[in-house]
């Protein structure tokens, strides 16, 4: 069944398998946060870095052709991820602001 869904896929299988381990690796000090101080847990810079990886990643998508032909299968073109990843990149940069936001209290 997983391969019938990575075969849809437009993106190599090592491409959606590596970014998918490094966004959940990120995850681990927000992860150990909340076990450490579960009753009043304080994230602070914790939540940037997963998020600065998720847009940093679509920004360089939609800026090298050469990262484009590294992540796609053969015979993919960019229109082919182009709603994925500016969908990516205006969800992690309204993401970023928010938690900006939220750690120096601006509003």
């Amino acid at each position: 069944m997983i391969k019938k869904y990575f075969d849809k896929l437009p993106y190599k299988r090592s491409y959606v398998v590596a970014a998918f381990a490094i966004w959940n690796l990120l995850f681990i000090p927000v992860i150990l946060e909340i076990f450490k101080n579960y009753d009043n847990p304080d994230f602070g810079v914790k939540w940037l870095p997963p998020l600065i990886f998720a847009f940093f990643t679509s920004v360089v998508v939609l800026i090298s052709k050469r990262f484009r032909r590294e992540i796609l299968k053969e015979g993919k073109t960019f229109t082919d991820i182009r709603k994925d990843v500016f969908l990516i990149s205006i969800l992690m940069l309204v993401f970023l602001l928010l938690q900006v936001q939220f750690i120096f209290k601006i509003f």
